[in-house]
């Protein structure tokens, strides 16, 4: 944030949703694009099970987080998730 802003940073997410490959995904703080990666502290969670429809491997990744997501994102993924089947 900069010293002339006040209140949060404002973050921008840009999802590019390729119906025939896979979902990109952009993030932007203050206009700044920034790296998704485990050192921006940025997690990304793409809840789309395809156009054919939840199959049983793609039930299992959405219930499988890894240590570090918080519970209420798990629970947000989950909830979301569940509504495809």
């Amino acid at each position: 944030m900069s010293a002339e802003q006040s209140g949060p940073a404002r973050i921008d997410v840009v999802v590019d949703r390729d119906p025939d490959g896979d979902t990109g995904v952009k993030v932007f703080i203050d206009g700044l694009e920034v790296e998704i990666d485990e050192a921006s502290g940025i997690a990304v969670h793409v809840i789309d099970p395809g156009r054919s429809g939840a199959d049983d491997e793609w039930k299992v990744s959405m219930f499988t987080h890894s240590d570090a997501t918080p519970p209420a994102v798990r629970e947000a993924i989950e909830s979301t998730a569940r509504e495809y089947f």
